[in-house]
C-alpha cells in the first residue's frame, strides 16, 4: 500500500545544497512571459510583455490594455498567449513573434468577451487553452490553429489553469464551478475534450499537470492544502501551501508555488524557500527544468510595497528589466538549451 507523505510547510524549512544556488550549469535562452503595470491614468496601464534573457520585448496591443499569461518556444518562433482588454470586455489572444492574432469566439451575443490561459504548439498546430464568457458564464475552450471547441457546457462556471499535450493526446486541467453552489469547485481534467474521473472528493483546484508516457502528474489544492497526484494516486500533501506548475525531469518532480506568502520549489518532497524571509510576499508561478539547472518565474514585493518580476535560476533570485513601469509579473517560463 503507498504511503501517503503529510508535510507541514513553514518559512524556516531547510534550504538545500550549494548546489541549488549556482550559475547555470549548462547554457540556455530563456523567455519569460508576464506583463508590466503603470500609472492607472496612463493611457496604456497594463502592457503585455515576455523577456529573452532578460531583454524586455513589447507585445502588440492595438493602443489597449493587455497581459500575457503564458509562453511556449517552437524554433524560432515565441509564441505567447493573454488577453488584450476592450474596456468590460477583453479578447483572448495570442502572439507570434510580437504580433497579435485575436482568437474568435462563438458566443452569438453582440458583445463577446474571454481569455487565453495557456499555449503549446506541436506539430504545426497552436493549441491555446482559455474561457469564452456567455451572460456572465465562463465556458472552457480549445483553440486548434484558431478553430475553437467548447470543452464544458453552459450549466457550470469553469476555467483552465494548465495544459499538456502527449501522443497527440491534449490534456487540460483546472476548475469546475456548479452554479447553484459557491464553494462547490471541483478538480477536473480533461483529455481530448472529454471530462475524466474526478480526482479526489473535496473542494478543490488542478493548477498543474505534466504527462509523461502513461503516467499523469497533477498539483491541486484543496482546503487550504496541496496535493501531487501520480495516475490519480496522492504522493504527497502539503498543508498550509499552492503549488501551482509541475516538471518532471528524469523521474524527479520540480513545482513550484507559494508557502505562508512566499515563493518555494518542491523538489520531489524537498522543500526550497526562494525569496528572502524579510520580503513580505512573493509567489513562484511557471517553472522548467534544463538538464541540472532549475529555472522559476514569478514575482517578489519589494520594500515600497510594489510587485516586481523576477526569476530564480537554482533558487538565486534575479531581476527582471521592467523599464519605468510601477509593477511587473512574470508567470511563465521556457527554457531552450543553446
Amino acid at each position: 500500500m503507498k504511503k501517503v507523505q503529510i508535510f507541514f510547510l513553514v518559512v524556516v524549512a531547510t534550504i538545500f545544497s550549494c548546489k541549488k544556488t549556482e550559475p547555470a550549469q549548462v547554457p540556455a535562452d530563456v523567455y519569460i512571459s508576464g506583463y508590466l503595470t503603470y500609472d492607472p491614468d496612463s493611457a496604456i496601464y497594463i502592457q503585455a510583455v515576455y523577456w529573452k534573457n532578460n531583454q524586455l520585448v513589447m507585445l502588440q496591443n492595438n493602443s489597449r490594455n493587455s497581459a500575457a499569461t503564458d509562453i511556449y518556444v517552437s524554433g524560432n518562433d515565441v509564441y505567447v498567449s493573454g488577453y488584450i482588454s476592450y474596456g468590460r470586455t477583453s479578447a483572448p489572444v495570442y502572439w507570434k513573434n510580437g504580433i497579435l492574432n485575436l482568437l474568435p469566439l462563438q458566443n452569438p451575443a453582440v458583445i463577446k468577451s474571454g481569455f487565453a490561459q495557456k499555449i503549446i504548439v506541436v506539430n504545426n498546430i497552436v493549441y491555446v487553452a482559455g474561457t469564452e464568457y456567455y451572460g456572465g458564464q465562463e465556458v472552457m475552450k480549445i483553440w486548434q490553429n484558431g478553430t475553437g471547441t467548447n470543452i464544458t457546457s453552459l450549466e457550470n462556471k469553469a476555467f483552465p489553469n494548465d495544459m499538456d499535450i502527449s501522443n497527440g493526446n491534449v490534456y487540460v486541467v483546472g476548475y469546475e464551478k456548479q452554479a447553484d453552489t459557491a464553494l462547490n469547485v471541483f478538480e477536473k481534467n480533461w483529455k481530448n475534450n472529454i471530462v475524466q474521473t474526478r480526482i479526489g472528493n473535496s473542494t478543490s483546484v488542478l493548477n498543474g499537470i505534466k504527462v509523461i508516457g502513461t503516467d499523469i502528474y497533477t498539483v491541486g489544492t484543496f482546503n487550504n492544502t496541496t496535493v501531487c497526484r501520480i495516475n490519480g494516486t496522492a504522493q504527497t500533501y502539503f498543508i498550509n501551501a499552492t503549488m501551482k506548475d509541475i516538471v518532471v525531469d528524469n523521474n524527479t518532480r520540480y513545482i513550484s508555488g507559494v508557502s505562508q506568502n512566499k515563493a518555494v520549489c518542491l523538489i520531489n518532497d524537498s522543500l526550497i524557500n526562494l525569496s528572502s524571509p524579510f520580503l513580505t510576499e512573493s509567489s513562484a508561478d511557471g517553472i522548467a527544468v534544463n538538464s541540472s539547472d532549475v529555472y522559476i518565474a514569478g514575482y517578489e514585493k519589494i520594500a515600497t510595497g510594489k510587485k516586481k518580476a523576477r526569476y530564480w535560476l537554482n533558487a538565486q533570485s534575479l531581476t527582471l528589466n521592467d523599464s519605468s513601469s510601477l509593477e511587473s509579473l512574470a508567470n511563465s517560463i521556457y527554457v531552450v538549451k543553446q
